[in-house]
C-alpha cells in the first residue's frame, strides 16, 4: 500500500479508517465537504481549493460516501 493516501469523506466510516491508516504509519490527508466532519477527524488535514488538486498530489485516493447519490455526484 502507498505511503501517501488521501481520504475523501471522513464521517462515521471514513474517519476511523483514516485514523487506522495513520496509526499504521501512512501519510494521510483528508477532505470532506462538511467542516464539522473535518473538525472531528483526528488526522492531518489537507483541504485543497480544488478537489482534483488532491487527487494529483497523492498516490492513493480512498472515497467513503454515506449514500450512492453522493458518489454519483462525485464521479
Amino acid at each position: 500500500m502507498s505511503q501517501s493516501i488521501a481520504f475523501i469523506g471522513v464521517g462515521n466510516m471514513g474517519c476511523p479508517k483514516a485514523e487506522n491508516l495513520m496509526k499504521a504509519g501512512k501519510s494521510v490527508k483528508v477532505f470532506d465537504v462538511s467542516k464539522k466532519m473535518l473538525e472531528i477527524a483526528k488526522v492531518k488535514i489537507l483541504k485543497p481549493k480544488i478537489l482534483m488538486t488532491l487527487n494529483s498530489r497523492l498516490e492513493t485516493v480512498i472515497k467513503c460516501f454515506q449514500r450512492v447519490s453522493i458518489l454519483k455526484k462525485f464521479i
